[in-house]
């Protein structure tokens, strides 16, 4: 026993001396070699870590010790091969130390960073992809790899000075410059803690930025909260970031609040070169909690308010903040006609069209990633100062993952009211024959890019009972920013109900006949369908059935009749009772059905007074009506057509 433990004093000690003479060795030779040796070592790692070219024209020193020291000068990267400058960084001057000793704690403690002069290029292609990815063996992009080696490092003395930063979207067109004339980070005199302030300039407009951070020695302990605070002041826009880190090093822990308030949410948009018009007060709320990695966003709000009544809230959480997954916001608000005045050369039509918008109300939800979103429980109402109403509810899914956008899916039904056919004759650019008032259903969906038109319902108010239906594709979608080519495909059908007299709607379709006919009328009355009358007695079924029926003669129930309340009918009663000056509620009621059976009689009424004196026209286009489809003597049942220009 004595001779084997012997054996093993023997080859601990024989191990550890070869250890020290090993450090020894290495220390003696990291102290004689040269600056020649340290530039190549440097751009040896620099050249494998970035997959660039890296060149140093100006001067290298390397300084060792426990806490050594790297000072370059004039050190340039070479871009993408793609990219539209040669260099993506230059630094004039940059000036490193960092502590070793923490090193074999997982540390990584930067004593001393100095910049100057820096100038950074980046840039996405036309495919989307950055120049600051870096292409790694086995398909792994530099972003990916980048983040299973991710490091967090304690900044002691920091000192930045005219850093340029340059950011190209090639997708969109659209440049951002940040230019950071000095920023400094240092302790408080006379305290542990440190404090940071810098300034600059965002695309023009002037920032600041400052805070304070607690004690070194707090972040290498991180036995405790380590207290974090810093603001941001540009444009108006003044953002708050203040809490805790349980552990800075590592980035875990955060429980962070974020407030954000801008008394003119038009001069912010400025500038960030944002095309979009909104003005009015803005302030903004949330908490981050979680670790750096996994970052979460929990009870977000973001309010807009303008004195004009213009309005936007939104609320929500998303769950991973740094991979922008799991985004649930609902939404809320009011625009004026302000936003939708078009920024680019449009056609005289639409531009025209644009221009007459007066107000925008919608409420709905925005579920899933930032780059796939699906917009929920849509419900938005469109004012024209022509009169012209139209609301839309549905669902519609959204792809931004190539910096563009595009729609992937859509159900949504649409009610539009046309006080007079005035928006669609400068939207088609040629006279209609005025049919007074137009109302129509439509039912909207997404197959293979192509907008599909599931079902269509309108009439016009001096055609009474006349019901004109579509089916089939309206247009293709093209890809990025919602590009459309319109290319309708449509099945298009006209019918008109028995009970309603077929003089007018002639009279409507011959220029040279006035409505007139009750030789027509009386027949006509003699074969009225019996669902004509509402019912006294029955089921909430046999009223939403009969109210059905009545919405589908006006043009706003697509069908079916089945006595079921759905989204549907709740919609088509909304849009009569919109039309009609009723508190919108989308309930089929007694009170309901009591102002349809008014309205119905009423039109009869008045259809009922038009003049007798036209019977020969009437009858010699009653003759001619069976060879354009299946009519009868007397009354019309339906015509079809395919449309396709």
């Amino acid at each position: 026993m004595d001779s084997m433990a012997g054996t093993i004093r023997k080859v601990t000690l024989w191990s550890l001396g070869l250890l020290l003479l090993s450090a020894a060795v290495i220390a003696v030779f990291l102290a004689t070699a040269g600056d020649d040796f340290y530039r190549w070592a440097a751009r040896q790692l620099l050249e494998d870590a970035l997959d660039r070219q890296v060149h140093v024209d100006g001067t290298f020193s390397f300084d060792v010790g426990l806490e050594p020291t790297l000072v370059v000068t004039d050190v340039w990267i070479e871009n993408a091969p793609w990219a539209e400058k040669s260099e993506m960084a230059r630094v004039e001057r940059a000036e490193v130390q960092i502590a070793l000793m923490p090193l074999f704690s997982g540390i990584v403690q930067v004593p001393r960073l100095v910049v100057e002069g820096l100038t950074l290029e980046l840039e996405t292609g036309p495919d989307g992809a950055g120049n600051w990815q870096i292409a790694k063996a086995g398909g792994e992009d530099g972003e990916t790899a980048g983040q299973k080696d991710l490091f967090y490092p304690l900044l002691e003395f920091i000192s930045l000075k005219d850093v340029a930063i340059t950011y190209r979207d090639r997708q969109s067109g659209r440049d951002t410059e940040i230019l950071l004339r000095s920023l400094q980070k240092d302790r408080l005199a006379g305290d542990s803690s440190f404090a940071i302030q810098g300034d600059g300039r965002l695309n023009q407009s002037a920032f600041r930025i400052k805070g304070r951070f607690g004690s070194l020695e707090d972040a290498l302990a991180a036995t405790a909260p380590y207290p974090l605070e810093l603001t941001l002041d540009t444009s108006g826009l003044v953002a708050e970031l203040k809490g805790t880190a349980q552990n800075l090093p590592h980035a875990e822990g955060f429980d962070m609040n974020l407030t954000a308030r801008a008394p003119s949410i038009g001069q912010v948009l400025k500038t960030w070169e944002s095309e979009l018009v909104l003005e009015g007060r803005a302030e903004a709320s949330a908490r981050l909690k979680g670790n750096l990695e996994s970052l979460s966003v929990e009870g977000f709000v973001f309010e807009v308010v303008e004195h004009s009544g213009q309005a936007l809230h939104a609320e929500g959480s998303l769950s991973d903040l740094i991979n922008a997954k799991g985004l649930n916001l609902g939404f809320t608000g009011n625009l004026g006609p302000e936003i939708f005045r078009p920024k680019h050369d449009l056609p005289d039509e639409l531009r025209d069209i644009l221009n007459g918008i007066t107000r925008l109300d919608f409420v709905g939800r925005v579920a899933g990633d930032l780059e796939e979103l699906v917009l929920e429980r849509v419900h938005a109402r469109l004012n024209h100062r022509s009169g012209a109403d139209l609301s839309l509810q549905g669902r519609i899914a959204l792809d931004l993952s190539d910096g563009g956008l595009e729609i992937t899916g859509l159900d949504a039904t649409s009610i539009i009211s046309l006080p007079s056919p005035a928006l669609l004759e400068r939207a088609l650019g040629r006279r209609l024959p005025d049919r007074g008032a137009i109302h129509a259903t439509a039912e909207l969906s997404l197959a293979e890019d192509w907008i599909t038109l599931r079902s269509f319902n309108a009439k016009a108010a001096s055609l009474e009972g006349l019901r004109i239906g579509a089916k089939g594709r309206i247009g293709k979608l093209l890809t990025q920013k919602l590009g459309f080519e319109f290319n309708p495909q449509l099945k298009v059908s006209a019918s008109i109900d028995q009970s309603r007299p077929l003089v007018s709607l002639f009279a409507e379709m011959a220029n040279d006949v006035q409505p007139s006919g009750r030789s027509v009328l009386d027949s006509l009355e003699k074969t009225s369908s019996p669902s004509t009358r509402k019912p006294t007695e029955g089921s909430d079924d046999d009223l939403v059935l009969w109210i059905q029926q009545k919405l589908e003669m006006l043009g706003l129930h697509p069908g079916p009749e089945d006595g079921k309340m759905g989204p549907r009918t709740r919609a088509a009663i909304e849009a009569y009772q919109a039309e009609h000056g009723l508190a919108v509620n989308g309930l089929a009621t007694e009170e309901l059905s009591h102002h349809l059976q008014q309205e119905i009689d009423s039109n009869r009424q008045r259809v009922a007074r038009e003049p007798d004196d036209l019977r020969s026209q009437t009858s010699k286009l009653e003759e001619s009506m069976p060879e354009l489809g299946r009519f009868g003597r007397g009354r019309l049942y339906g015509i079809a057509a395919i449309y396709s220009p």
